[in-house]
């Protein structure tokens, strides 16, 4: 990748950088020096890993530097919540309709003839159809 067609300046000085970060390959750097100088800074943002590929799992990630255990690579928001029992304020626990999000306690709960699931009634189990 030609980095000067891609108007890369050094964020130390300012001046045309040749030299990118082999990590993230998101910034370049005019030299070594300046790259060590930065490093406090760019540490923040560089990502500890590329993109790679291969015919037998596809893509993936790998390591591009040795990595302390424990270091967070991802991190997302759940795009489901699996609820469990909780304990209502009379110390009983009650499950939560996945559908409506109502609170059933254990005489109320019915289970999704589908998924198994907990629902609240029909109606909630009916829109759950296709999950």
């Amino acid at each position: 990748m030609d980095q000067m067609k891609l108007g890369k300046v050094c964020p130390v000085c300012g001046e045309k950088a040749t030299k990118i970060c082999t990590a993230c390959q998101s910034v370049a750097y005019c030299s070594k020096e300046h790259q060590r100088e930065d490093w406090s800074q760019h540490q923040k943002i560089c990502r500890p890993y590329k993109i790679r590929e291969s015919p037998e799992v596809g893509q993936y990630w790998a390591a591009v530097r040795d990595l302390e255990a424990g270091t967070i690579l991802l991190e997302e928001s759940p795009c489901i919540f699996i609820p469990q029992g909780h304990p209502s304020k009379s110390g009983d626990l009650f499950q939560t309709c996945l559908t409506c999000g109502t609170e059933m306690h254990s005489e109320g709960l019915r289970l999704c003839s589908r998924c198994s699931w907990p629902v609240c009634k029909q109606a909630c189990e009916e829109v759950m159809t296709g999950f």
